[in-house]
């Protein structure tokens, strides 16, 4: 009898055939086939220090069901394997595994999530989106109780964060005493006119700036883009790299173009590279370029001049206030262009005022700024003007 119990524990019946299809596809976690073991491991990077296994699998099937990637109840992930900064984990089924790779850049105690195939991997490719693509198709209301919480606990944010990811640049090498607020206005004017703003107003939505570094964020998907696309930018004497984030997981278009290739295409008068447009799916196609922004422009890229002249100030003021005195506009020009660098004279001409600073890049980016701004009420026009010998 003893054997007889031995031999019963030993030797399990066998599956049925039914079973053995489940098994093969990865549905029953407990005996999941080892021939798809392969194809059903994925690395996990750029896990936060004193991340757990059971904290790390937990957030990702919350992830997974919320982005409707579970192909049958229960937790697709069946084991999680946790070592330094990166972790391996196991999923129950081929197509499951597949789909968790989408959930790249997945926010996670504080970090971004780097989810990709093993080096050892060697079977076939596959497509995969980002988390910030797959977080702006998932609809928090909907999720149940258990699964919003995890995520929040995670730090998952299926709301306006996971959106902006996608509209965030990295820019380096931004030269020693650039303010915020000239570097926004710089690169808000280049924007405008090289048409990559998708409306009217400042294509940027916040500029946080870290020694040589700035993180911008853009309005729109599309002026992220557009942002990218003039890598190369000189200010202030210095050609500015821009790129996305370590943290950002998504895919976009290939570069192709460049600051050098932008003001190429404006200086010719043509409006943009027509398939790189084309490629940014329903975006319309940016309007002829005119002459005098072809121009602005070059000049922008090239060596604008020292001074700025506000065309119609003084009438503007007075139309406003009939008693407004000449030195308290002229006070009131100089606070405002000395955000944006060391101003040397403000003086009339006329209706105008003119603004001289001491370095060309300082007067763009205070013309930027300007451009974005109304004076006593009136939309002011704001231009180069070339100092006279």
């Amino acid at each position: 009898m003893h054997a007889d119990r031995a031999s019963r524990f030993d030797a399990p019946p066998q599956p049925s055939a039914l079973l053995r299809q489940a098994m093969k596809q990865g549905l029953v976690p407990l005996t999941a086939d080892a021939q798809t073991k392969a194809r059903r491991e994925l690395f996990v990077g750029n896990t936060p220090a004193g991340a757990t296994e059971r904290a790390l699998a937990d957030h990702l099937n919350s992830a997974m069901r919320a982005a409707g990637f579970c192909s049958a109840p229960g937790a697709p992930v069946i084991s999680c394997r946790v070592s330094a900064a990166y972790a391996f984990i196991e999923l129950r089924s081929v197509p499951e595994t597949d789909h968790c790779l989408s959930l790249t850049g997945l926010p996670f105690l504080g970090g971004a999530l780097k989810i990709g195939r093993p080096t050892k991997y060697d079977g076939p490719r596959t497509t995969a989106g980002s988390w910030a693509r797959v977080a702006a198709t998932i609809d928090a209301a909907a999720l149940d109780a258990a699964t919003r919480s995890q995520l929040q606990v995670g730090g998952a944010d299926l709301g306006a964060a996971a959106a902006q990811a996608s509209r965030e640049v990295l820019i380096n090498n931004v030269p020693g005493g650039t303010t915020e607020e000239s570097l926004r206005a710089f690169l808000g004017l280049a924007l405008l006119q090289a048409g990559g703003a998708a409306a009217a107003g400042d294509p940027l939505a916040s500029v946080h700036l870290s020694g040589r570094h700035a993180f911008v964020g853009a309005r729109s998907d599309q002026e992220a883009l557009a942002l990218l696309a003039i890598a190369g930018l000189c200010f202030r004497g210095t050609r500015l790299r821009i790129k996305r984030p370590s943290k950002y997981a998504g895919t976009d278009l290939p570069p192709g173009r460049s600051w050098t290739d932008v003001v190429a295409d404006f200086g010719r008068g043509v409006a943009g590279d027509a398939a790189h447009d084309a490629a940014l799916g329903d975006a319309p196609p940016p309007a002829p370029v005119a002459p005098d922004v072809a121009r602005r422009l070059a000049t922008l890229a090239s060596a604008p001049a020292t001074s700025v002249v506000v065309r119609g100030a003084l009438a503007a003021a007075r139309t406003l206030d009939a008693a407004c005195a000449d030195p308290a506009l002229l006070a009131d020009v100089h606070a405002e262009c000395a955000r944006y660098g060391a101003v040397e004279r403000v003086a009339l001409d006329g209706n105008d005022v003119v603004v001289d600073f001491a370095l060309v890049d300082d007067a763009a980016a205070c013309l930027a700024a300007l451009k974005f701004k109304r004076f006593c009420g009136a939309q002011l026009g704001v231009e180069f003007r070339e100092t006279k010998e």
